[in-house]
């Protein structure tokens, strides 16, 4: 575990990972063995781990590739460690367009509008405080907020000004 001032609060963290990070403090990572990396927004590989990707995981073997890299780090085919909080983490267009990725979209939400609808309007990331698409595209950090407001999370308030507007 390691002090870093960018790491998302888990007291404010979303998404199904958050039970698993109930011990860990606000503004710490954590580097642990993977036992579910599922979902995964950026791999960093060996030379070595990259031939036992292609190998376990290459030529379409009728799973989500994800998936595939997940069911070997399980049977420890692949040695695989992850980072928590997240570091990346995909970009959603702004709420308002009601759509947030292609994987909604297979999961039954209706398609919103084209890309050049919504590539000037500012979206937001989850779990991340500094997006480096915010960043450089509109100077800003615009992280996904969720303000649930009890004792714990007034703590936040200052960091987090937009939930002041609730």
């Amino acid at each position: 575990m390691f002090d870093d001032p960018t790491a998302y609060p888990i007291s404010i963290y979303q998404g199904w990972a958050q039970k698993y990070l109930k011990g860990l403090p606000d503004y710490k990572r954590a580097i642990y063995r993977s036992f579910n990396p599922v979902c995964s927004f950026a791999y960093a590989v060996s030379r070595e781990g990259a031939r036992k990707v292609l190998e376990l995981v290459g030529g379409a073997k009728d799973e989500a590739f994800d998936v595939a890299v997940m069911r070997n780090c399980k049977l420890e085919k692949l040695n695989c460690i992850s980072i928590v909080p997240e570091v990346i983490h995909q970009y959603f267009p702004a709420l308002s367009f009601g759509v947030k990725s292609l994987v909604d979209i297979g999961n039954g939400e209706k398609p919103g509008p084209g890309d050049e609808k919504f590539e000037n309007v500012m979206g937001s990331t989850e779990n991340i405080l500094e997006s480096a698409r915010c960043s450089a595209l509109w100077g800003k950090k615009c992280p996904r907020l969720v303000c649930v407001f009890s004792s714990k999370d007034y703590i936040h308030l200052a960091r987090f000004p937009a939930c002041s507007r609730f």
